[in-house]
């Protein structure tokens, strides 16, 4: 179990209607976009369980790489953030792939010494984004259109930051909404590639490199909700 690709994927903290009990949720689409992206690896929802049971958790469960998903500004759940940051530096100690998905690409950033600043006209559109040919990422330079919920975006300031970045995408305003760090074992995009009708080939290759798999294995049409 040890040696297979186990991917753990954080969840968002919903209010449960009628009741005061705090519940961990993960949009149904990740399970779908999981299934084209890595169909040869296990994956399982990481609960808020706090910085100290959440990094237990992921141990007990062979979690060996992590996805850092999307929703909730930082600092909207306490619960959250703070399972978040604790798994963050577990799997940075570990030398373990990380990718970080809209918030989770913010959390790192922070993580890392970086700051965030709000981001007009980034919320519920879609826009374009240019990849760089000196990512190392093995993507051609090009445009295409994604899809954007955020409301921050990453500030610039690079002296702040920890460790060499890469930034291998920005969108149309020059903000960085693709970016790669350190070595390579950790990278995040501003977009979410599981919301896509149609995911792109560069999604699935980004993600795929990063957790030590082959080529990616195709496009996918998600799932009707």
């Amino acid at each position: 179990m040890r040696n297979e690709l186990r991917v753990g994927l954080t969840m968002r903290e919903v209010p449960a209607k009628g009741y005061d009990e705090p519940r961990d949720a993960l949009a149904r689409v990740w399970g779908t976009f999981m299934q084209a992206a890595v169909p040869e690896a296990a994956w399982l929802p990481i609960p808020n369980l706090g910085p100290d049971s959440a990094p237990l958790f992921c141990d007990r469960w062979g979690i060996n790489a992590l996805i850092l998903t999307g929703g909730e500004d930082i600092g909207a759940s306490p619960a959250r953030d703070a399972t978040e940051r604790a798994l963050l530096q577990q799997f940075l100690r570990n030398d373990r792939p990380i990718l970080g998905v809209c918030r989770g690409l913010q959390l790192i950033w922070t993580e890392l010494g970086g700051e965030i600043e709000s981001k007009p006209g980034h919320i519920v559109v879609r826009h374009h984004i240019r990849y760089a040919t000196e990512a190392s990422l093995d993507i051609k330079d090009g445009t295409r259109e994604v899809n954007s919920f955020h409301g921050l975006s990453l500030r610039e300031s690079t002296d702040a930051l920890r460790g060499p970045v890469i930034v291998f995408a920005r969108a149309d305003d020059g903000s960085p909404e693709g970016v790669r760090f350190g070595t390579g074992r950790m990278a995040g995009v501003m977009w979410h590639p599981e919301r896509e009708e149609a995911a792109s080939t560069a999604d699935i290759s980004v993600i795929r490199r990063l957790f030590g798999l082959e080529e990616a294995p195709g496009e996918y049409r998600r799932v009707s909700r």
